[in-house]
């Protein structure tokens, strides 16, 4: 990847891990995601607020 390039990445979140988030929201916590390459590049997400999670839940 060169620098500036977007890449996205989804993936599928587990009930319990939610459940865990639930306990987290309305506290203004923020969740990254931090992925490396097989070459050892280690890239950061911008922080998402534990609230956007849940923002179209039904």
């Amino acid at each position: 990847m060169e620098f500036g390039e977007r890449y996205h990445v989804n993936y599928n979140l587990k009930a319990a891990f939610l459940d865990q988030m639930k306990n987290l929201s309305k506290q203004e916590v923020t969740l990254s995601a931090i992925v490396t390459t097989t070459t050892g590049e280690k890239f950061i997400s911008n922080p998402m607020l534990i609230d956007d999670l849940f923002k179209y839940e039904k």
